[in-house]
């Protein structure tokens, strides 16, 4: 089962992933805005990030 972490920032590198056996880290954060803007709209941009997330793995399973 993959793992996928989704943040506000995603600021770790591929390898940092890898030790922490997370397959693919996500920032929900999809434009600058402030702190206060990010946490009155945290549940669309997970929402949104979710969706993209699943888009992909179902194209990807669709391509095997």
């Amino acid at each position: 089962m993959p793992v996928v972490a989704l943040a506000g920032k995603v600021d770790i590198i591929a390898t940092e992933n890898k030790r922490l056996n997370i397959d693919a880290a996500f920032s929900i954060v999809n434009a600058p805005m402030s702190l206060t803007d990010a946490l009155n709209n945290v549940g669309k941009l997970i929402e949104n990030t979710t969706t993209n997330i699943v888009s992909l793995w179902i194209s990807n399973k669709a391509s095997e």
